[in-house]
């Protein structure tokens, strides 16, 4: 495949009040030397596996504990290394309340129970968006960062997703689209690392927008100097507002298609919502 998409989220804890899922879209030729750089990077800075959240917070209980004296420098290293590889990023956010509010049973029983899966799906479609823009004529190969066991509704949602574009696409003539995906542990990717890093970054710009949480300065530079690369055309970040949502749902019930596509999909399998 001449690209694979990184995909990873924020925010999937019941705790949290966003959720995130975010893509990092790395060329093939690329992948080697990033592993090249990345280890190299590790050996250099002794770390096993790199995890924002963990570096962010300097975790005590984490391998990130002691690196206060050196958090700028490493932030603006992996700035580097992920702009250096990834040819674009995107993300999509929701506020879970407005999520719960707005969209109704008969498009949740169907689509999208669940907040993650349904930024997912967005984020398929920014994807499919750049291929186009981009003259893109290629399939995709898709590796998320790992979502509980094969038995977990939320991964399971997530491959009937991916199942059902694999369907659509070759129903217009473009088999295999979305044929090639898998779920991945991060912390044997180092571009599954690159789309942690971004996918943090991401969330905390959401909290901003949606919660009003004022963000940190690290978080500040890394949005800032992820946002205005290559003039803001290497990252996009939509923060879906409560009349997108409502607008999308509006309309998602109006057209119908995606919930009659659903529902022959699930008697196709004999299975049931």
């Amino acid at each position: 495949m001449p690209f694979t998409v990184y995909l990873d989220d924020s925010g999937t804890s019941p705790s949290q009040h966003v959720a995130i899922a975010s893509a990092v879209i790395i060329p093939a030729s690329r992948l080697l030397p990033l592993e090249r750089e990345w280890e190299a990077f590790k050996a250099k800075e002794d770390f096993s596996c790199f995890h924002m959240a963990e570096f962010a917070a300097l975790n005590p209980k984490s391998e990130f504990a002691n690196w206060a004296d050196k958090q700028n420098r490493i932030a603006e290293r992996i700035r580097q290394i992920v702009k250096k590889y990834a040819v674009r990023a995107l993300s999509v956010s929701v506020n879970k309340e407005d999520y719960e509010v707005i969209v109704p049973h008969e498009l949740r029983r169907y689509v999208n129970k669940y907040h993650y899966s349904w930024a997912v799906s967005n984020v398929l479609a920014l994807v499919e968006r750049w291929a186009a823009l981009s003259k893109v004529s290629t399939s995709f190969e898709y590796v998320f960062d790992h979502i509980g066991k094969p038995s977990d509704p939320k991964r399971r949602e997530l491959e009937d997703i991916l199942e059902l574009c694999e369907e659509i696409s070759a129903s217009e003539g473009k088999a295999g689209a979305y044929a090639h995906w898998s779920f991945r542990k991060r912390c044997e990717l180092p571009a599954l690392q690159c789309a942690d890093i971004v996918a943090w970054t991401c969330y905390q710009n959401s909290l901003l927008v949606f919660r009003n949480t004022p963000m940190k300065q690290l978080a500040t530079d890394m949005w800032n100097d992820f946002f205005k690369y290559l003039n803001k055309e290497w990252l996009f970040a939509g923060t879906i507002t409560k009349e997108n949502l409502a607008k999308w749902a509006k309309d998602e019930l109006a057209d119908g298609r995606a919930i009659k596509r659903f529902e022959a999909w699930y008697r196709s399998k004999g299975r049931t919502p």
